[in-house]
């Protein structure tokens, strides 16, 4: 899968991405302070899932209807970077394919998934 890790989400998520064989990119690597809207909007032109701790990606996505291939949000702020990790190898691993195009939420050890 395709994804575009969030300034907020840590490295060692991305490397985690990286090592179970997925394409990744880092909001980090880009211009400085972009937007939500054009980060999601470059996660839609590229057929990425925007990976976050933000919250504004979901309100961009349901109240703006705004376009986007999959965004999966972590509500883990005051987690580790390297519990960031683990949850996101284990939500890849559980849920794959199901990311594409939903708008998904990680907190407290569950995950939703809501199909767009």
């Amino acid at each position: 899968m395709r994804f575009i890790v969030d300034a907020c989400v840590g490295r060692a998520v991305e490397e985690r991405l990286r090592t179970l064989g997925h394409d990744v990119v880092s909001v980090l690597d880009g211009p400085p302070r972009l937007p939500d809207r054009r980060i999601l909007e470059r996660a839609c032109e590229e057929d990425r899932i925007v990976v976050t701790l933000d919250l504004d990606f979901g309100e961009i996505a349901v109240r703006q209807g705004a376009r986007h291939s999959g965004i999966l949000i972590l509500r883990m702020d005051e987690a580790r970077v390297w519990e960031r990790a683990e949850a996101i190898d284990a939500i890849v691993s559980l849920a794959g394919e199901r990311l594409v195009g939903a708008l998904s939420v990680f907190h407290a050890g569950r995950l939703r998934i809501t199909p767009r």
